[in-house]
């Protein structure tokens, strides 16, 4: 704090833009006396070490113990307001902003993953929507309290970009409890419902949402198409749709399996709506007698037959789409050391079972697993 009284000055936010919320005073250094101007639909607090001191409204404002409270209790806690000769003119610091309390517009955008149907509760598409929204700073108090602890730069930029973040994080938990044919088909009552659910986010930071549209919902071309796949299907029911799939990008691949339906020439999802839920995952592999589904485990991503019982890598249990040659359990190996009837011959490579030497199963592998994935014997 200087020794020497400070020169009075005239505090105002003379050029606010269309898009300026928030404004900081660049000095900190401000004396008794000062005249502080405040415009119609702004507000001006004085802060100091993050904490809310004195706030104006509308109107000129000149600056004196009187109108500065807060901070006056404070400096005299300190012995502070006060120059050598013991007058009330010796400059005081504080952080001062300005806060625009008019309406302001602007626009929102995001992308999840909902589920498709109601009918079809297990089967996601990716979501993209849009729309515009509409507030104002209704108790800027409040605002610049959270704005104070959730910012470190006070850009316009950088405050519109902290709302909109919070909105679109808001929205995101919104439209994730409905399903995408809900809210492609009822735009204005999830926009009603989501702006009920949003307002009271923005009420805690000081805000007033004013009002909140969805003006597009969207999805990509291939989701279009399966979409369509999903509600013209007539079996109703998910587990039935994901087999019919299946079965559908089966027929594709057998009638062109050099096609370019292959990821890299390697494998393709049979599930490009969503993911099932267990400990592994369905694919497609080209391969000399055509494409073959597989299983992918869930530990260790290697990859192993649908009617494999356990990863033939890591030993871990699989739990294998249901098919007309899938297992319900596993086969008791016999003990070690006996023989089967499946016994690698002589003319096998070394290093390598045409089958499984303990349950004598068919392995038809280019390489022996490390484990039986039939018997989780070990192999090597």
């Amino acid at each position: 704090m200087s020794s020497g009284p400070m020169q009075k000055q005239v505090i105002e936010w003379q050029t606010p833009g269309a898009d300026d919320i928030v404004f900081r005073w660049p000095n900190e250094n401000f004396a008794l006396g000062s005249q502080l101007i405040v415009h119609e639909y702004e507000a001006a607090a004085f802060m100091r070490d993050g904490k809310l001191m004195d706030v104006f409204g509308p109107g000129r404002h000149v600056l004196t113990t009187q109108n500065l409270r807060v901070l006056t209790s404070i400096y005299n806690l300190f012995g502070g307001f006060r120059d050598a000769a013991g007058q009330r003119d010796t400059p005081f610091k504080a952080t001062l902003f300005f806060v625009q309390q008019k309406m302001f517009p602007s626009r929102w955008g995001l992308r999840l993953n909902v589920r498709a149907d109601p009918q079809f509760d297990t089967i996601f598409i990716p979501m993209m929507a849009n729309g515009g929204y509409q507030f104002r700073v209704a108790d800027p108090p409040v605002f610049l309290q959270q704005l104070v602890g959730g910012l470190s730069s006070f850009t316009s930029d950088s405050v519109n970009s902290y709302i909109r973040m919070f909105l679109v994080e808001r929205l995101t938990q919104n439209f994730a409890k409905y399903f995408f044919t809900e809210v492609y088909g009822k735009l204005e009552g999830v926009s009603t419902q989501a702006k009920v659910n949003t307002a009271e986010a923005f009420t805690q930071r000081g805000l007033e949402l004013l009002d909140l549209k969805i003006e597009s919902v969207d999805t990509d071309d291939d989701s279009k198409a399966q979409l369509n796949r999903v509600l013209g299907f007539t079996g109703k029911s998910s587990d039935a749709f994901l087999k019919a799939e299946q079965i559908r990008i089966m027929e594709t691949f057998a009638q062109n399996p050099q096609g370019g339906g292959t990821m890299g020439g390697q494998m393709i999802s049979v599930l490009p709506l969503g993911a099932m839920a267990g400990t592994m995952q369905s694919v497609l592999t080209p391969s000399a007698s055509g494409p073959q589904v597989v299983v992918q485990c869930a530990k260790c991503g290697a990859h192993a037959s649908t009617d494999s019982a356990f990863c033939p890598k890591c030993g871990t249990p699989l739990k294998p789409t249901a098919g007309p040659n899938a297992p319900t359990s596993a086969p008791d190996p016999p003990p070690r050391g006996a023989a089967s009837s499946s016994a690698p011959s002589a003319s096998a490579a070394p290093g390598r079972y045409a089958a499984c030497p303990y349950c004598g199963k068919d392995l038809a592998l280019p390489k022996t697993p490390k484990f039986c994935p039939y018997c989780k014997e070990p192999l090597s």
